[in-house]
């Protein structure tokens, strides 16, 4: 089984669903490239606003932890048992 389960979810612009967007250094602000809006909340408000993709990506992981571990607990099963 994995010792790490990362993945990278990218978050997009509520407005037109780019992912062209610039944060400045501190992550206070931003702005997306393709339509202009405005993040005020830079960093902090584009999460919450993307909040149901980062739900659905974190159930996903949940879901191929199960499978995994699920998956290791049966071959230790069978080789406890000579494998029947």
């Amino acid at each position: 089984m994995k010792s790490n389960y990362q993945t990278k979810i990218t978050l997009l612009c509520k407005s037109c669903g780019s992912n062209d967007i610039q944060l400045t250094d501190d992550k206070t602000y931003a702005k997306c490239n393709n339509c202009q809006r405005e993040y005020s909340g830079g960093y902090d408000e584009l999460v919450s606003l993307n909040q149901k993709r980062i739900d659905k990506e974190v159930d996903k992981m949940r879901n191929q932890v199960i499978k995994d571990a699920e998956e290791e607990i049966n071959k230790m099963i069978k080789k406890a048992f000579g494998g029947r």
